[in-house]
Order: structure tokens, then C-alpha cells, then sequence
């Protein structure tokens, strides 16, 4: 009913999340925090890095859960970016490259799921089918233009 408390710090058994590996990947991301400054080996001496703490979960091509990457830092400005504002919330997309800009690399960063990514990452998540969508309907008489057009 409860999980047991964490050991103090990072677990250096626990897998380390790499933007390479992930691509094409459906993920669900619960962003716990979003660290404006952090240095890191691959910054130049002086030179920081943004990030955004959070909990991964690859979703499995069945809708279930794969790979777990609990407390991840996970770096690239416009991958960052897209997360800063859900802190607190969760975040479902395709991992994936952006479009190459001259003299930059190709951005990592996360696209909308379609309707059936977002139904497997629902049910990964909670153990249950998504609910379906409502059919939209036609007004009476067949005409379905909306109120403002008749």
C-alpha cells in the first residue's frame, strides 16, 4: 500500500536516461523540477547547463511500461524547454529529433502522441484502457454546421 523510503541520494544502480537511445520512444515524463543552472562535465569551465528532474517511463509497443529511469536529469535546450512549465504534471510524447539549423545539431524533443500512442501510454500507466472518445453528432436533421453558420 505504501512504498518504502528512498535511500538518501542518487541510486547509481538505477539506469541512466540518454537522449540517443530514446529516439522514436513513446515516453511519459512526470517533470519534478526545473534546474535553471547545473554544471556538468561536458560544459566548458564557468559554462552551465539547464535541466529538468524528473521520473521516465518508456511505454512498451503493448501498452505497458518498459524502462524506468526514476529521478533522471535530462538535458537539450528545446527538449527542456517544452517541459519547464509542467512542473508537477506529466508529459506524454514522442522522443525524437528536430529539425537541423545551420551550423547547430538537430534539437531532441518531444512530439504529440496520436490519439492511439496516448490511449497505450494511459493504459501503461494506469493498468487501464484509455476511455474511449465521445462520437461527435449530427445536429438534428443531418445538419451539422455549427449554430452560428444556420
Amino acid at each position: 500500500m505504501f512504498d518504502r523510503p528512498a535511500a538518501p541520494g542518487r541510486d547509481d544502480d538505477a539506469p541512466q536516461f540518454t537522449n540517443a537511445e530514446h529516439l522514436g520512444d513513446l515516453l511519459v515524463i512526470r517533470v519534478d523540477e526545473f534546474v535553471p543552472s547545473i554544471s556538468t562535465t561536458a560544459n566548458k569551465p564557468g559554462e552551465t547547463s539547464k535541466a529538468i528532474r524528473a521520473d521516465v517511463t518508456v511505454i512498451n509497443p503493448d501498452g505497458t511500461p518498459g524502462t524506468e529511469y526514476p529521478d533522471a536529469l535530462l538535458f537539450g535546450t528545446v527538449f527542456v524547454d517544452q517541459l519547464k512549465r509542467s512542473v508537477g504534471r506529466s508529459v506524454c510524447g514522442v522522443f525524437e529529433l528536430g529539425e537541423k539549423k545551420p551550423g547547430k545539431n538537430a534539437p531532441y524533443r518531444l512530439a504529440d502522441p496520436t490519439d492511439a500512442q496516448e490511449a497505450l501510454a494511459v493504459k501503461a500507466m494506469t493498468g487501464k484502457p484509455a476511455p474511449a472518445a465521445e462520437p461527435a453528432t449530427a445536429a438534428a436533421g443531418g445538419d451539422d454546421r455549427p449554430p452560428w453558420e444556420k
